[in-house]
């Protein structure tokens, strides 16, 4: 009775062992059907012993077990030969002071080549106002000359026109005294810038008209004259010639 007994027993855990055999295979066959989609495989889910691989947790742990026999000889050498004191590293490398050296170098020569420009600017400026200043100044010397000139030709106008009539009046009182006669005798010949003053003695009044006095009239735009007798007969005379223009002569 017992052994019928445990002959169900037994065949009663072998279908159950079955059944969960096949369970457990169609469960891995849908789980591998289903990560193979997606080009996984059950392996990368599956925690295992990686073998020596050197990792920076393995060297802290010293866990030989993880850490290639290699890389241990390689810290082992590097800290027996090193006679280095380690220094602490520096905040910046060579090349970084080297690309901060050259940008402040190219910031001071961009900063002096401004400074050199604006005073080159100011200094351009100040030159600019001083020429317009020398150029103001240089405009209005030449207008005062521009009238100087104009004024000394004017006034050499005028010299040219009185040494013209000058010349005229010379000429006709050279002609005049050469034309007075040996009968009439000049005693004073008074000349001023408009006038003629003659006082001298003529034997008749009809002597002096027609000798002397037709050329001071057409020299003269005025010419009077007045007679008195002398003791001896004659006739003593004063002959006033005046010009009227402003002209006149320079003797």
């Amino acid at each position: 009775m017992n052994s019928i007994h445990q002959k169900r027993y037994e065949m009663n855990q072998l279908k159950k062992k079955r059944i969960e055999k096949l369970f457990q295979d169609c469960q891995d066959t849908i789980i591998a059907q289903t990560l193979s989609a997606f080009g996984l495989t059950q392996g990368m889910f599956q925690d295992r012993d990686g073998g020596s691989v050197t990792t920076l947790h393995n060297f802290k742990q010293e866990d030989n077990k993880f850490v290639h026999e290699r890389d241990h000889a390689r810290r082992d050498n590097t800290m027996k030969f090193s006679f280095i004191t380690p220094e602490p590293r520096p905040l910046l490398s060579i090349f970084s002071k080297l690309w901060l050296s050259l940008i402040g170098f190219v910031f001071v020569v961009l900063l002096v080549a401004n400074f050199f420009i604006v005073y080159k600017n100011y200094s351009t400026k100040k030159n600019i106002e001083f020429l317009a200043n020398e150029q103001k100044e240089l405009s209005q010397k030449i207008v005062t000359t521009d009238e100087i000139s104009a004024k000394l030709a004017v006034q050499i106008d005028s010299a040219n026109d009185i040494f013209t009539s000058n010349s005229i009046l010379k000429q006709s009182l050279h002609n005049l005294f050469d034309l007075v006669p040996d009968s009439i005798t000049l005693e004073e010949v008074f000349m001023d810038k408009n006038s003629l003053i003659i006082r001298g003695i003529t034997p008749t009044k009809d002597v002096f008209n027609q000798l002397l006095a037709s050329p001071l009239r057409s020299i003269f735009t005025t010419s009077n004259t007045s007679f008195y007798q002398s003791k001896n007969g004659w006739y003593g005379f004063i002959s006033t010639n005046k010009i009227d223009n402003s002209e006149g002569y320079n003797e």
